[in-house]
């Protein structure tokens, strides 16, 4: 799968392409990064040369469905740091259909949905350096696993650590 690492005994490749032609250097923490050259936003998780994500996440972006479904708020408190931060803002855009997310940010929230079909999965609210509260549809069969996937949606696919899925 493209989420596999490789290269060197850390896992990864010092060093990735751009596909505006720059060779970029992974940052030590192995995490995503934006190349400095043409901000496209890069996975060291990915192969060789990659696109990227030519741009940060918005909801115009894709056809999304559902953001205005009751909703259950779920109380948690999760803390990030400012490079966390930012690269949760950056969002998720899918590239292939075996991205099964796009997720973006509209101001403190932080929104969830299928990648196939647009389906509103989940919503997160930001503040600060933490998220307070996530919000699920109201009628969730599986409430507790989908804040667990909501976590693991943005330690793995939105900051980039290789954390395992939670099943």
């Amino acid at each position: 799968t493209r989420w596999r690492r490789f290269g060197n005994e850390r896992g990864r490749n010092d060093m990735q392409g751009c596909s505006c032609g720059r060779r970029i250097p992974v940052p030590p923490d192995g995490l995503r990064f934006r190349c400095a050259a043409c901000d496209r936003i890069h996975d060291p998780r990915d192969r060789g040369f990659f696109t990227g994500q030519d741009k940060v996440a918005q909801r115009e972006d894709w056809q999304v469905e559902g953001t205005d479904l009751p909703v259950e708020e779920h109380a948690v408190d999760w803390r990030f740091e400012p490079g966390d931060l930012e690269r949760i803002g950056w969002g998720f855009i899918p590239r292939s259909m075996e991205d099964k997310w796009f997720i973006y940010r509209y101001g403190d929230d932080l929104f969830f949905h299928r990648s196939w079909t647009g389906a509103f999965c989940s919503r997160a609210r930001l503040e600060g350096n933490r998220i307070r509260s996530v919000a699920i549809p109201t009628g969730c069969s599986d409430p507790e696993g989908s804040l667990r996937r909501t976590r693991w949606l943005i330690d793995f696919i939105l900051i980039g650590r290789e954390v395992p899925y939670p099943g």
